[in-house]
């Protein structure tokens, strides 16, 4: 009679760390963000103003429509730096919608947005002449278990 007790709690025992185990293998539900990170120059006889006018347009007609990304937003230093530093972030569902927003629906968007090929052009040219061409990208994985 007093092996069952004893066999109980080992068996509870094996049973928990097989669970345990179980448990710290699977894979973490995770979303990828993209950051790029730049310094918004103004150019000469130029004004901000029209910089966020371009990227508010650039906002509503490629990224605001994008099936791919999941969440997007534009940071600017609070201090520091001017004020001109710039971050913009996109959370996409995995690795390829990555892959598929910069090579194929970014693109598309734009097309349709300024069918124009050479408007098209001129507004990229120069909405990018805002921003100093030296830039930082990165990725990261974000959890999705561990948000608010």
């Amino acid at each position: 009679m007093k092996h069952i007790p004893l066999f109980s709690a080992a068996a509870l025992t094996v049973g928990l760390l097989i669970s345990a185990t179980t448990t710290a293998q699977e894979e973490p539900k995770t979303n990828y963000i993209t950051q790029a990170t730049s310094r918004l120059v103004v150019p000469e006889g130029e004004e901000e103003s029209e910089f966020w006018k371009m990227q508010r347009s650039y906002f509503d007609n490629v990224i605001s429509k994008s099936k791919l990304v999941v969440h997007y937003s534009i940071y600017r230093h609070a201090w520091g730096s001017e004020g001109a530093t710039v971050v913009e972030t996109m959370e996409f569902a995995n690795w390829n919608d990555i892959d598929t927003f910069t090579s194929e629906e970014s693109r598309a968007l734009a097309e349709a947005a300024w069918p124009d090929e050479k408007a098209r052009m001129a507004f990229m040219e120069k909405w990018r002449g805002y921003t100093d061409p030296y830039h930082q990208d990165e990725i990261y994985r974000v959890s999705l278990n561990m948000r608010k």
